[in-house]
């Protein structure tokens, strides 16, 4: 099948399907190979290397379990291209280049070129045994899968537009910090752009202008109005859970736990208190659940005080 022609949707669980029967195909072309007296040169690679596949396959389906969000729209990107040449380093920077000028990539898409390359790389293993054997698909693919450790994905990330922005920084300080502090920088724009429902870029060109407009050096580092804003939102969440507790949950389960205990006769245990006894008339001729009336032992709210009661 041409999965050139396949729509894919951006989620996980579709790319976890489509490596799981890649991985159905190979074993089964793996077993032929395996039995055959003389397998062609594609037969061949995949008996000596489908350790590699299955490893490659087993790993990548635990990472699309976590469900990361884009990684579908670059695997696509990378199959067709793999279909007709390799890809090194340049080649997947000028890719990523291309399809950022054409749609914006975010930073979780950005973050996960690793994995949509790799699931790539499993499907074209896979298309390779289609109708037509193709040796140089298996091979691209099994030597693509072992030189992956000396691609350097961390450059990759920072090709778009989110790290082109936070790099006018007025102060000058994000150029000089190290690769994972400008990914948390990235990711806290990420996640701001998330919740205002803005675009990433906007977020970090908002970031930088106020930067500029911070009157010392402290203020006019990009990320203080971050820093900023995210305890803001923080903030915010907060009084939003307080608010749902205080208005909403509380109040049910004080409702539910006052049904349950009028069910079980909980109250009656209040009428052996002064304030208890004068209320049960009232709360006898309450609709409690099967018409209980709730009575106090020896004693019943229609009948009037028992003999010797005191006066209350």
């Amino acid at each position: 099948m041409d999965r050139q022609t396949l729509e894919w949707d951006d989620s996980a669980y579709s790319l976890m399907i489509q490596c799981k029967r890649a991985q159905k195909q190979l074993s089964l072309r793996y077993h032929e190979a395996k039995n055959a007296s003389s397998p062609s040169g594609a037969g061949q690679w995949l008996v000596d290397n489908f350790y590699i596949l299955s490893r490659e396959e087993r790993e990548t389906r635990t990472a699309l379990k976590a469900n990361p969000k884009g990684v579908a729209r670059l695997a696509v990107l990378f199959f067709g291209e793999l279909r007709r040449h390799p890809l090194g380093e340049q080649e997947l920077r000028d890719l990523i280049l291309m399809e950022d000028s054409r749609s914006r990539l975010t930073v979780e898409q950005l973050e996960q070129v690793a994995l949509s390359l790799k699931v790539a790389y499993l499907l074209l293993a896979a298309d390779a045994f289609g109708e037509e054997e193709r040796e140089e698909w298996i091979s691209r693919a099994v030597l693509g899968l072992q030189q992956l450790g000396g691609v350097d994905f961390a450059a990759l990330e920072e090709l778009g537009a989110v790290e082109e922005t936070l790099w006018e920084d007025p102060a000058g300080i994000y150029p000089r910090m190290t690769v994972e502090s400008r990914r948390q920088y990235r990711r806290t724009v990420a996640w701001i752009a998330k919740l205002q429902r803005e675009k990433e870029e906007t977020v970090a060109r908002w970031a930088v202008n106020q930067a500029r407009a911070g009157g010392v050096e402290r203020t006019r580092h990009v990320g203080y109005p971050l820093r900023h804003q995210v305890q803001m939102e923080e903030a915010r969440r907060r009084r939003g859970r307080l608010l749902l507790w205080g208005k909403g949950l509380l109040p049910l389960a004080l409702s539910l736990a006052g049904g349950w205990w009028a069910k079980t006769g909980g109250l009656s245990r209040l009428y052996t208190f002064p304030c208890g006894r004068r209320a049960a008339p009232f709360c006898s001729a309450l609709p409690w659940p099967a018409s209980r009336r709730i009575t106090s032992p020896g004693w019943s709210s229609h009948q009037g005080k028992p003999p010797g009661a005191p006066w209350w």
